[in-house]
């Protein structure tokens, strides 16, 4: 895309919006709540969760995006 697409970015609410919920809900809000999960669990378990991130992410793109789970 850098070959065939200009460079310049349009900064509008749909971006910002991206990059607010990009920083605040899943970077800082990951790493806190997986911190207190830490505080309050066994390592063991807290790691285990990560297994659920692929799955996750594919429901919560079928249910928002319309994408095919196949």
């Amino acid at each position: 895309s850098l070959a065939f697409e200009t460079r310049a970015v349009t900064v509008n609410g749909e971006l910002i919006f991206a990059m607010a919920w990009l920083v605040l809900v899943l970077s800082v809000g990951a790493i806190f709540l997986l911190m207190v999960m830490i505080r309050d669990g066994e390592m063991s378990k807290v790691a285990s969760l990560f297994y659920l991130v692929p799955a996750v992410t594919a429901v919560i793109a079928w249910m928002l995006f319309d994408e095919q789970l196949n």
